[in-house]
């Protein structure tokens, strides 16, 4: 009697009919499971991969960097502009040759701390701090 009362509370969790089934339910949430498992698994490969690259490109341009380092000292002048110059041609008479003229222009902009606005309105008499290196020709 009591098996019976169990059968007819939980009749709506078992296929009618089908001898020796398992619970329905329980087989919804095993299959569930295997699947929030299997995304779990994928999200913490994904994670440990995307982790993985990124210390590696990060102790290998630390590496490379070192390997870029410009010999001799790094000075700093104040320059007053002429008529006709710009942030452009500053950089380019001030940069080594083998750095990146637009780095290098960042730089001069960061350093005398002007706007994307400012780099383009730049007067004759005004002044710029520039930066060179020590085994530079340009003083």
């Amino acid at each position: 009697m009591r098996s019976e009362k169990r059968k007819d509370m939980y009749a709506d969790r078992y296929h009618a009919g089908a001898k020796g089934q398992k619970h329905c339910h329980y087989a919804k949430h095993r299959k569930t499971n295997s699947i929030r498992r299997f995304v779990t698994g994928i999200a913490a490969l994904v994670m440990v991969m995307s982790l993985s690259f990124g210390f590696g490109s990060f102790f290998s341009s630390a590496h490379d960097s070192k390997a870029e380092e410009p010999s001799g000292e790094r000075y700093y002048k104040s320059v007053q502009l002429e008529k006709g110059d710009s942030l452009w041609s500053i950089a380019q008479r001030y940069r080594r040759t083998e750095d990146s003229i637009y780095e290098y222009m960042d730089e001069l902009a960061e350093a005398n701390h002007l706007s994307l606005k400012d780099r383009n309105n730049l007067q004759e008499g005004d002044y710029l701090v520039v930066s060179y290196y020590g085994d530079d020709s340009v003083y």
